[in-house]
């Protein structure tokens, strides 16, 4: 009897040992000589597309077609990690539609689009040459929204120059569509866009770094940087949002060889810059000038909104 106890207890451990084992290696036996077995990225899978690793991943079948409920689940899940306005991404798409039916490529490529422009802002591209060759018959705002989203890198399409927009979109499709659209979300994510409206130089003595001005939708920010001779030039690399209410402004001084560097006339680079209010996630904010002649934290440059 002890033997036979002894065997039962032996069997039940290999068991739940081999049992664990396929349990870790599903996802990986599941894309096992599958075309994307390695471009999906585990984390991502588990935290975006749970519903499908449960239960040992029984639910993943990555060429079967992903229900447009499943595919809301997973944009919304990841839309909400990066959307701090939380505006609604899907909106009233599927008032008329089963939600247990499958979604097609035209209409993920638009919700693509749409959610990267709700969290990083509008994305104007000017050259929109169609590069396939069946999006004649669809209709023009999917037709847009898919030429945008291939500029934008968020879609791809096939060897043959097609996009098959009216084809069902699988399960590791969606993964790995959502994987970029989170790639592009994550890329500078606290970079904010501007636009340089003037950059000048002046020989008067200007007692500031920064001075900022507001209008209806657009922060208008001057930065004065003194120079030892006009030989420098001034430029803005980048506008970071460092925390909450809190932005740096990141300038580079480079020198040219039009002034000997040590011909001193005292001189001040102005530059002017134009930041959209939309990009502005704080209510109350400052900013700070970072970089110059000395590359130090300018604290005087400190200016409150």
């Amino acid at each position: 009897m002890y033997k036979k106890n002894k065997f039962v207890i032996f069997s039940i451990s290999i068991l739940l040992i081999f049992n664990s084992t396929i349990s870790l290696a599903s996802l990986e036996d599941a894309l096992k000589g599958h075309w994307a077995e390695k471009l999906v990225d585990k984390k991502f899978f588990n935290e975006y597309f749970s519903y499908l690793s449960e239960a040992d991943y029984k639910n993943f079948s990555p060429n079967m077609a992903i229900s447009r409920k499943n595919f809301y689940r997973s944009l919304s899940s990841l839309i909400k990690r990066y959307n701090n306005k939380n505006e609604d991404i899907i909106g009233n798409a599927n008032d008329e539609k089963s939600e247990n039916e499958s979604i097609t490529r035209k209409e993920v490529a638009s919700l693509l689009v749409k959610s990267l422009e709700i969290c990083k802002g509008n994305k104007e591209i000017y050259d929109l040459t169609n590069p396939f060759t069946d999006l004649d018959n669809i209709e023009k705002e999917y037709k847009i929204d898919i030429l945008k989203g291939y500029k934008l890198g968020l879609i791809k399409g096939y060897s043959d120059k097609t996009f098959k927009p009216n084809n069902e979109v699988s399960q590791i499709e969606a993964v790995l569509l959502l994987q970029r659209l989170e790639g592009e979300l994550s890329m500078d994510k606290s970079n904010i866009p501007f636009k340089i409206i003037d950059n000048k130089k002046v020989y008067t003595q200007i007692n500031r770094k920064i001075s900022v001005k507001n209008n209806d939708d657009k922060i208008i920010v001057t930065i004065y940087e003194k120079l030892p001779n006009p030989g420098y030039n001034v430029a803005v690399e980048k506008i970071i949002r460092s925390k909450e209410g809190k932005y740096d402004i990141y300038i580079e001084v480079e020198s040219s060889n039009k002034y000997e560097m040590n011909l001193q006339v005292i001189t001040f680079n102005v530059l002017t810059i134009e930041i959209d209010k939309k990009y502005i996630a704080d209510d109350s904010y400052s900013f700070n000038v970072i970089g110059g002649l000395n590359n130090q934290n300018n604290k005087d440059g400190l200016v409150d909104m």
